[in-house]
């Protein structure tokens, strides 16, 4: 461990070295100290998901990679990193007032390590263990989702496959699928002896996808983790939920024996829209399978924490009092939070693209039902902040175009038709294009 000797507490220095200016750290950033995202498919790290990425490398502990270790020193002698190194947006945001991301992360009830920003200990050295692990390992999906893209989801990456690049809207992964397994191997045995060194210091693990449900790596990655308990571990997975029965209740039975060796579990089930608007949303997703899942879901023990993510894009924004209904029925059966997130990748889905009089009065009215439903409850105010950000900034004709030129290329591919399952859309693209 490097421990920090010459450098004088944080909280002495700041009225000692430093003058207002736009490179002054008010506060370290308690993330790049607890906080590692790996992609092991992608073969990349970051501390922070925030910050700039680096390679999974034999030689490096990805959590104190000089990069990172470079980065704390600035911070510890308030400085923000420097440029290039992801942290420009919440520099950014701060100086112009506004709440960050480091600092919404810190304040959320739902960080395991709530007020560790006080905890002087993660300021005396400039190595650290992890505490909070977002992973992923490979990108093994059922699902084509329109925000997607084949380093998260192997349907995109073997529709890619089929056609050429040139002139094509869709982000392409340049590597064979032959050439990414072998990296991905790789890159699995590294995690694999990293996780096991350090999976004991961690407070919380986050597993997304890909659809954790599908990948063999996540089972053993449950059945490590039930064998060797961590009673101090909170275990997150993301899933799409769009599994056959069996294959489903049979992942459900492993999660129920991990809960009894870890301090927390929670299932968080991904939903946009309901209906058709979903199956073209999410495609390869069925509500009917969903539904049938969920229903397994809603009935598990409350040991098991349960909650629905809902991604926000132009196409959906419409359609949420549809999707709020069947939330209120289904918390009929039993209390979850819902969630939400904003698609700003790739811009031409941010819902922030519309019209205000288009998106206004669904997201005001599902804002509202939400309130009612989940009232008293932190998503409520998180979700009152972005639903508000997104309406309060100026409509975008020229992505809003460039969303259905995006939407033309996959009809052609998936024998879809955006115009009829989004006539609102149509409507506002006619005068843009006579324009």
């Amino acid at each position: 461990m490097v421990v920090v000797k010459d450098i004088k507490p944080f909280a002495a220095r700041s009225s000692q070295n430093h003058s207002s200016t736009q490179n002054e750290l008010k506060q370290p950033c308690t993330r790049k100290w607890t906080d590692i995202k790996i992609s092991v498919w992608d073969g990349v790290a970051s501390v922070c998901g925030l910050a700039k990425p680096i390679q999974l490398n034999e030689l490096v502990d990805p959590h104190n990679s000089p990069e990172v270790m470079r980065d704390r020193l600035r911070m510890l002698s308030g400085c923000w990193p420097a440029l290039g190194r992801g942290c420009e947006g919440c520099q950014r945001q701060e100086q112009l007032g506004i709440k960050s991301e480091r600092q919404r992360s810190d304040e959320s009830v739902a960080r395991p390590n709530k007020g560790s920003h006080i905890d002087k200990h993660h300021f005396d050295s400039l190595s650290a263990e992890p505490e909070n692990l977002k992973l992923m390992f490979r990108n093994k999906c059922n699902m084509k989702c329109v925000y997607c893209s084949s380093s998260r989801s192997s349907s995109w990456q073997i529709e890619n496959s089929l056609y050429a690049p040139e002139n094509s809207l869709v982000n392409f992964d340049t590597d064979s699928l032959n050439v990414r397994d072998e990296k991905y191997q790789r890159h699995l045995a590294f995690t694999w002896r990293w996780l096991k060194k350090h999976s004991q210091s961690l407070k919380s693990l986050h597993i997304s996808g890909g659809e954790p449900f599908l990948q063999s790596e996540v089972w053993h990655l449950v059945e490590y983790l039930t064998e060797n308990p961590h009673p101090e571990l909170k275990v997150t997975i993301v899933s799409n939920l769009q599994i056959e029965s069996k294959s489903f209740q049979a992942g459900l039975r492993r999660l129920r024996k991990l809960r009894e060796v870890v301090a927390g579990l929670q299932l968080i089930c991904s939903i946009d829209s309901w209906g058709e608007p979903s199956e073209y949303i999410r495609f390869g997703h069925e509500v009917s399978q969903f539904e049938n899942n969920f229903q397994q879901v809603l009935s598990l023990s409350e040991k098991i924490d349960v909650s629905i993510s809902t991604t926000l894009t132009a196409l959906n924004v419409s359609h949420l009092p549809v999707l709020t209904d069947q939330v209120y029925r289904w918390l009929h059966k039993r209390q979850f939070d819902w969630s939400f997130k904003r698609c700003k990748s790739p811009a031409r889905l941010d819902p922030a693209v519309l019209p205000v009089e288009i998106s206004e009065q669904p997201m005001l009215q599902t804002l509202a039902e939400c309130e009612r439903l989940f009232g008293g409850r932190a998503c409520i105010n998180e979700q009152r902040e972005l639903f508000l950000e997104i309406l309060n900034e100026p409509e975008n004709p020229r992505l809003l175009f460039a969303l259905t030129e995006y939407l033309n290329e996959l009809d052609t591919k998936r024998s879809t038709n955006w115009q009829e399952m989004f006539p609102f859309l149509a409507g506002l693209i006619t005068p843009i294009k006579a324009s």
